[in-house]
């Protein structure tokens, strides 16, 4: 595998993926807010205050979110997957089938309310790099019940 293609598959694996892009945001922002915590207590062996104990209740909770965000999307591997596929399509086809796009999104993603947007990115990253979104569109309003705006 390419430099370029490891490239564009972290791309739509951590930054394509919103949730996963979130979930690495607020990973990073905790660990930065427990490292300041870590140094100004540890280190400089600073007495306890209420806003020490808020930088690491807050530490916490923004790391273990984050954690919990890349967990639930698996590392943007669902998103990954269905770019791959939609691409592979395009590429095959020439243009992007919506009928395809409505199988998927009915038959191998999970179509509720929430989940499947994964997927849903996957596909909408790939119609968007070639310029097909109008079918991906069409396929989404008919047939996807999920919620999660794709951009």
């Amino acid at each position: 595998m390419t430099l370029t293609k490891k490239v564009e598959n972290a791309y739509v694996s951590y930054v394509g993926n919103r949730v996963t892009f979130a979930g690495n945001l607020m990973m990073g922002a905790g660990f930065y807010n427990l490292s300041f915590y870590f140094y100004d207590r540890v280190l400089n062996h600073a007495p306890a205050s209420g806003s020490s104990a808020m930088m690491f209740i807050l530490g916490h909770a923004l790391f273990f979110t984050g954690i919990s965000a890349m967990g639930n999307t698996l590392c943007g591997e669902g998103t990954l997957t269905y770019y791959q596929r939609t691409k592979e399509h395009i590429q095959r086809k020439g243009s992007l089938d919506q009928r395809m796009i409505e199988l998927w999104i009915t038959q191998t993603t999970e179509n509720q309310k929430y989940l499947g947007y994964c997927q849903l990115q996957g596909m909408y990253l790939a119609a968007k790099k070639y310029k097909q979104l109008e079918p991906f569109y069409k396929a989404k309003r008919k047939v996807s019940r999920n919620k999660v705006p794709n951009f």
